[in-house]
């Protein structure tokens, strides 16, 4: 009688590295910004400075009309998943 195959063990499924934001102001002259986010990691990053304009770069320059801007920070997994953080100002910014 033949003997018989044994069933191959499934390969486990790598648990997704969740992805994490860190979002700094690192300098603002006048009406421009400049923004880190140097300590982010696993995911694909998107600035959205509230006033309509957007960003994937890592740490980009913006400049804003006067008042007070919150600066939101989405990094997002290949799964989809996703975290925010956050950082406020108010331009003109102070000398």
């Amino acid at each position: 009688t033949p003997t018989p195959t044994p069933a191959p063990t499934p390969t486990p499924t790598p648990t997704p590295v969740p992805p994490v934001a860190v979002a700094t102001l690192t300098s603002c002259i006048g009406s421009t910004a400049s923004f880190s986010s140097e300590g982010s990691a696993n995911g694909t990053i998107l600035w959205d400075f509230g006033d309509g304009d957007t960003s994937p770069d890592a740490d980009p320059l913006h400049t804003f009309a006067d008042g007070s801007w919150t600066v939101e920070l989405k990094v997002t997994a290949a799964n989809g998943d996703f975290v925010l953080d956050y950082v406020e100002l108010s331009v003109p910014c102070p000398t």
